[in-house]
């Protein structure tokens, strides 16, 4: 199947001793708008032919509560 990686989110909040995240983002964590995320899966899904796509995030559910239902409130209602 026909697969693309998404990234919605880079870095992590935790100091993990088994994880390179805070080597590289020293505890951060940004998010990108939630509208231009589910834009880009909508493109992706439509316009690319792409049957599967993986959030390639550190961790998708670290984001705020908001923006994890404003991010399934949208993905639900475009379908």
């Amino acid at each position: 199947y026909r697969a693309v990686n998404v990234i919605a989110s880079r870095g992590c909040l935790y100091n993990c001793a088994f994880c390179v995240s805070p080597v590289f983002y020293k505890g951060k964590l940004k998010v990108r708008n939630v509208e231009r995320v589910v834009e880009e899966v909508e493109w992706i899904l439509k316009e690319q032919g792409i049957e599967h796509i993986h959030f390639q995030d550190n961790d998708f559910l670290l984001k705020s509560r908001q923006w994890l239902n404003n991010f399934c409130m949208l993905v639900k209602e475009r379908g």
